[in-house]
């Protein structure tokens, strides 16, 4: 081969390897075309996971706080309820020991 076919050859051969480069150069950017895109995908669902984790957080704050409050009234309700057994209790084995005492008596 002449030297000048040599050079030709390898010009087509440069020419070739350019447009391989040239090829990687558009995959290189669609890579991070879509690299960009799913991060900003990502970080969406990351902002919408943090708003709807939040909203569970303060559903149970809210529950926790009801519970409690349930609690409490339940508590305060026994205990009235408890205080007038006892009391009605009381009245009636006053009544009892009343009527004992009076048949004693007689």
């Amino acid at each position: 081969m002449s030297d000048e076919e040599l050079r030709a050859m390898f010009a087509g051969m440069n020419a070739r390897f350019d447009a391989v480069d040239a090829r990687f150069d558009g995959v290189d950017a669609r890579i991070d075309d879509l690299r960009d895109e799913m991060n900003h995908r990502i970080g969406l669902a990351v902002e919408t996971m943090k708003y709807e984790v939040q909203l569970v957080a303060e559903s149970v704050v809210a529950t926790r706080e009801e519970l409690v409050r349930t609690r409490t009234e339940l508590r305060d309700e026994i205990q009235r309820s408890e205080a007038e057994t006892r009391s009605l209790m009381k009245f009636g084995y006053d009544q009892l020991d009343r009527r004992v005492t009076a048949r004693e008596q007689k």
